[in-house]
């Protein structure tokens, strides 16, 4: 449990690298009753929600496997190789293309969900991050992808409903 002076974010999390001033957070539906104490970073991009992506190699038997953990499919696409399950409010995005050509294995992806793609993109660059430039996928998303210095992949999109 955190100390009730200990800044925490209230719905979403700020983009790394932004100077936080804090505020006190909205006493929305969403905090009612846990909201007391809690902060919010004034000015600072938001992103809110976070889907981990896991490689698999093979996409019916790694599904089989979540399922039989309490996941349901919610999207498939065997073309691609891909499915978002879901189990209550989680989510997990299963792809066997995630280390098909990495310099290096990946042991998982995680999808970040900006509310502004563009805005996000540009303060990474001017952060000094060496990110590529933005794209739109044949599945509809505008995003880019960038790896932590960890190794650790982040792909950072949002649905501009531009599909290629």
């Amino acid at each position: 449990m955190h100390a009730p002076h200990t800044p925490r974010l209230a719905r979403g999390v700020s983009f790394p690298g932004a100077r936080p001033r804090l505020r006190p957070a909205r006493a929305d539906a969403e905090n009612a009753g846990a909201g007391a104490g809690r902060h919010d970073f004034e000015g600072a991009m938001r992103i809110d929600r976070v889907i981990p992506m896991q490689p698999v190699a093979a996409l019916a038997v790694a599904i089989d496997f979540y399922e039989r953990l309490g996941f349901q499919v919610e999207q498939r696409n065997d073309d691609w190789g891909w499915a978002m399950l879901a189990c209550g409010d989680c989510r997990i995005m299963l792809d066997q293309s995630i280390n098909t050509g990495a310099p290096a294995y990946r042991a998982a992806v995680l999808y970040l969900y900006p509310d502004d793609i563009v805005a996000c993109h540009r303060a990474a660059r001017e952060r000094g991050l060496p990110v590529p430039d933005l794209h739109t996928t044949f599945y509809g998303m505008t995003e880019f992808r960038i790896d932590d210095p960890d190794g650790n992949r982040l792909w950072i999109g949002q649905d501009t409903g531009a599909a290629r």
